[in-house]
């Protein structure tokens, strides 16, 4: 029994052409549907997700009471929550570092989660998109911003996952340990963006997917890769754990090979720090493309 295309499940929309094996991914319904509830639908739009000098305003910003701000905070961050997990990766971080804040959430929060809002009105064209006929099959970038977090100087790490031209996983989130040096930090997002590959390489073998190795790893640390690759300058590495030098076992089988690549080529970039708009809107364009009646 033929069900025809998707066109869509759970407030994602799809666009397949099969004619050029392309596949749009899309939330319009889904956002124009949170503008309307939060009295945003004319909004101005922003180009930054969030403010990299004054991610929650200034101290001498004022902000009008909100009635039942607890929930209200918790509600409007798992709203663009799901924005950020499928078809807008660009705002992971903005999310991640918002969803922070939910046990104790300020009005300044709150203002900042709505400035998101805006963000997401002047990107509402955006589609992820996968497939043509000159994708690359598979490709992983990884980055990670050392002791970023003024309060605990953790770590973040961000990696994104390419398939078919298409990001199928992404991540931004705090390392649970703390880096001495960006090396360190470099080397754990880098861990845990392999463990994340191993489980998709398991996921398509079982959908009858062959991967073709080595799996190409872009990071733009040239000593991450050397402490990937081989056990050199022991003596500044041997205080790291040691669950994170399982990735030498990987390389030096063929799974995995790591190249290197400028930071602003780095696509992961976006998922570990605020960017400039220049800078943001050129990565953002590596995950998304714009529709057009069939043109993108």
């Amino acid at each position: 029994m033929d069900l025809e295309p998707v066109i869509k499940h759970l407030s994602i929309q799809y666009i397949d052409l099969h004619t050029t094996h392309e596949l749009w991914m899309h939330q319009q319904d889904y956002i124009m549907y949170l503008l309307e509830e939060h009295g945003l639908h004319e909004c101005n739009p922003v180009y930054l997700p969030m403010d990299s000098y004054f991610p929650f305003g200034h101290d001498t910003d004022k902000y009008p009471d909100i009635c039942n701000l607890a929930s209200e905070y918790c509600k409007l961050t798992r709203e663009i929550l799901y924005l950020a997990m499928y078809t807008c990766p660009d705002i992971a971080l903005a999310v991640m570092k918002l969803s922070q804040h939910n046990a104790n959430s300020e009005p300044h929060h709150y203002d900042a989660t709505k400035h998101v809002l805006h963000y997401i009105a002047s990107t509402i064209s955006y589609h992820v998109h996968c497939g043509g006929k000159n994708a690359d099959t598979t490709m992983n970038t990884s980055d990670a911003d050392w002791a970023i977090s003024s309060e605990d100087c953790i770590s973040i790490t961000g990696y994104v996952w390419y398939f078919y031209g298409g990001p199928i996983s992404h991540a931004a989130k705090k390392q649970t340990t703390q880096a001495l040096s960006s090396v360190e930090s470099e080397y754990m997002a880098l861990t845990g963006t392999i463990q994340d590959s191993l489980w998709i390489k398991s996921f398509c073998e079982c959908l009858k997917i062959t991967l073709t190795l080595p799996l190409h790893f872009y990071t733009d640390n040239t000593g991450t890769i050397a402490l990937s690759e081989e056990a050199a300058n022991h003596t500044y590495t041997k205080h790291i754990d040691l669950r994170y030098h399982f990735i030498r076992g990987h390389i030096e089988a063929g799974t995995f090979l790591l190249i290197l690549v400028s930071t602003y080529c780095n696509s992961a970039d976006i998922l570990t720090k605020a960017l400039p708009h220049p800078l943001l809107l050129l990565i953002a364009l590596a995950f998304h493309s714009w529709w057009v009646e069939g043109v993108c």
